[in-house]
């Protein structure tokens, strides 16, 4: 029953040449949650961004970029949830012939989660890159803390 948008602003990560964040990274994501039975709720998410071509990589990069997320979080009990989210990117480059990079992302999200208090939560889950299938490694553990002030 809230909805959030968050600015967000990338800074660059090497000024070297080759794979890097050279430049100065900017989006805009909008996220919601709404209950959806009185034991669960759904989140989700819409992004868009824009970073600017740089370096050696640059003819391949793609300037503008989407996102979307969502999923179900199911209570347990007063404090137990189990959660699951997909998440959907645009791929970050082109023509560069490697289908890892020129492909759409997908992310699965799913584990539990713990409800300290009304403002903080603990995150333990695994996250699994189904596609596009590639060299790289294709699940990872996440733990994962979350507070408001």
């Amino acid at each position: 029953q809230h909805a959030q948008v968050l600015l967000v602003l990338g800074l660059p990560t090497s000024t070297a040449p080759g794979y890097r964040a050279g430049t100065l990274q900017t989006g805009l994501i909008l996220m919601g949650e709404a209950p959806l039975l009185p034991f669960a709720t759904v989140s989700g998410s819409i992004g868009v961004g824009l970073t600017p071509r740089t370096g050696t990589l640059a003819k391949y990069e793609n300037v503008f970029f989407m996102s979307f997320s969502g999923g179900p979080r199911i209570k347990l009990s007063w404090r137990n949830f189990l959660y699951a989210d997909l998440f959907v990117q645009t791929p970050p480059f082109h023509g560069t012939g490697l289908r890892p990079m020129d492909d759409v992302d997908f992310t699965i999200d799913f584990g539990w989660m713990y409800r300290i208090d009304p403002r903080t939560e603990l995150w333990v889950g695994i996250v699994e890159d189904p596609y596009p299938d590639g060299p790289a490694l294709d699940v990872a553990f996440r733990v994962g803390f979350k507070t408001s002030f």
